[in-house]
């Protein structure tokens, strides 16, 4: 059996009433406790959380809470007029986390409302095993939807049980999804502590933080948050491992539960480690392979709010918007992702650089693409069908290039970067694609002299018998300088046939058309696609 973590609990010193010796019915129970307990919920889960105060300090699971989507809370309040009401906030943050807990505190402040505040036990007061409880949350009832404020009856099995170096209670009451954060309380209505987590595969044994085993000193801002990374591995592999029981499940309802386990290991492991951009990322992933994009996106997105060129999440992102249509956008993540330097992620930058080579092949840029093959090899080597598409492309491109071209890349051996690839493109006379605008122009020929390009694109023409002329997409004709050699048309394939001593350099052909007096030249032409 494996111990899942759903959270751990934290409490305030607060104010508490005097001990009661009688316990109440459990419907007394729910009703003194549960106007304290609040639903969390956003486009991927839901949780519970505690109120602490009357000024809206809440305390719940920080894995329920750490979450890139937008986050809601639902609670009762009292309004300015005495009213009691239910009441959505939106936009919920995080104000701080537990140097050690999976706990959070979120602060609500609203004006002309109150909050209904726990009655929380005191610190001095020793818990009995074998004491009644309760637990009380919004259990997720699957296609029910949230069974808000339900209420669950059990025993304290263990008032102190050491898991990871941390106390927890020990309860036999029924934990559910959706329960974390929620109240675990006394028959005397008392919260002693917070819905954590269970074991797995086991009845009957869950588990809470105390709030006597935590102080207010002991919570710190978000970005000072240090875990454990090996136990956060550890999550990350039973996460994954749930995941993939849930693709096996034969029933819809185990599928489910399968899969909110999985996903919730994961969310664990990101409370652990929530500065951590690969820990997001591979939430995002877990999403994605759950067809749940709009999440996954987000999620990306988060990691590289963290650090701008983590190549993962770029990658990814830049996918999603290639499949999507938005090419631009894409190119822009995989440049961004290109530049990640981190040994680890080599790979991811070599994919970017791969999938940017790609998108430059479509867009005809093919020594672009060459050379961006040529910097993807030099971060990191592929095996498999990766390696035969990356050769496959390799060879296209290649066959377009220039014998100086050629020469100048397997010359090199290092230095690439984005400024060296636009100093290349400049001498080849191609335009790379720039994230300035969204069109890509059309490279005008040069004049007669240097700087001259290859012809981008064009169309042939059999509206003339004359076999040494063609027309480009912009309606110019071109000539063979050379008359003695000639060009074929058949449909979109042009071949020629070179003279003996015509100006022709490897499978060049040199063509010129004339414009304001001047004559502009294209050196180079191959089949058409």
């Amino acid at each position: 059996m494996r111990i899942f973590r759903t959270v751990p609990i934290f409490l305030v010193a607060i104010i508490t009433v005097p001990f009661m010796g009688h316990g109440l019915e459990p419907d007394q129970v729910f009703e003194r406790v549960s106007p304290s307990v609040v639903r969390f919920s956003s486009l991927e889960s839901g949780g519970s959380g505690v109120v602490l105060t009357k000024g809206g300090l809440i305390l719940t699971n920080y894995h329920v809470v750490n979450t890139p989507l937008p986050l809601q809370m639902t609670a009762k309040v009292k309004l300015a007029d005495g009213r009691i009401a239910e009441q959505v906030f939106e936009n919920v943050k995080v104000e701080k986390v537990h140097k050690e807990y999976d706990l959070a505190l979120v602060q609500i402040t609203e004006p002309g409302v109150s909050f209904a505040a726990a009655n929380v036990i005191s610190k001095d007061e020793k818990l009995r095993t074998g004491s009644k409880c309760y637990v009380i949350g919004n259990p997720d009832g699957g296609e029910a939807g949230n069974l808000d404020n339900s209420i669950t009856a059990g025993l304290i099995s263990s008032s102190s049980r050491t898991i990871d170096g941390l106390n927890y209670l020990q309860i036999d009451a029924a934990i559910n999804p959706g329960n974390s954060g929620g109240a675990v309380a006394l028959a005397d209505g008392r919260v002693v502590g917070v819905v954590t987590f269970k074991l797995d595969g086991a009845e009957g044994v869950g588990f809470a933080i105390p709030t006597q085993s935590v102080s207010m000193d002991e919570f710190i801002y978000p970005i000072q948050k240090k875990g454990d990374a090996d136990y956060a591995l550890r999550l990350q592999e039973m996460g994954n491992e749930m995941l993939n029981r849930a693709g096996l499940a034969g029933s819809s309802e185990d599928k489910a539960f399968l899969t909110y386990m999985g996903l919730l290991y994961h969310r664990v492991a990101l409370a652990e480690l929530p500065n951590d951009p690969g820990m997001l990322f591979n939430v995002g992933v877990s999403y994605q392979g759950l067809n749940e994009e709009k999440i996954a996106v987000m999620y990306y997105q988060a990691s590289i709010a963290i650090f701008p060129n983590f190549a993962p999440g770029r990658r990814n992102l830049g996918m999603i918007a290639a499949k999507n249509g938005n090419y631009r956008q894409a190119v822009d993540h995989w440049k961004q992702g290109a530049l990640d330097t981190d040994e680890s992620r080599k790979s991811f930058a070599a994919n970017c650089l791969a999938n940017w080579a790609n998108y430059e092949n479509s867009e005809k840029n093919y020594a672009a693409a060459a050379y961006l093959i040529q910097w993807a090899d030099s971060l990191s080597k592929t095996s498999g069908e990766d390696s035969v598409n990356r050769r496959i492309l390799e060879k296209r491109v290649t066959s377009w290039l220039s014998e100086e071209q050629v020469t100048f890349l397997n010359s090199k051996s290092g230095g690439y970067s984005k400024e060296d690839l636009a100093a290349f493109m400049e001498d080849a006379g191609e335009m790379v694609a720039t994230t300035e605008g969204d069109s890509k122009e059309q490279v005008r020929p040069q004049a007669a002299g240097p700087g001259i390009t290859r012809l981008l694109s064009y169309k042939a023409t059999q509206e003339t018998t004359l076999t040494h002329q063609l027309m480009d997409s912009n309606g110019r004709t071109y000539k063979l300088e050379n008359p003695s050699d000639e060009l074929s048309i058949d449909g979109d394939t042009i071949t020629w046939t070179v003279a003996k001593g015509s100006k022709v350099q490897s499978r060049k052909i040199l063509l010129s058309y004339e414009e304001g007096g001047e004559t502009y030249y294209q050196v180079e032409l191959f089949q058409v696609e």
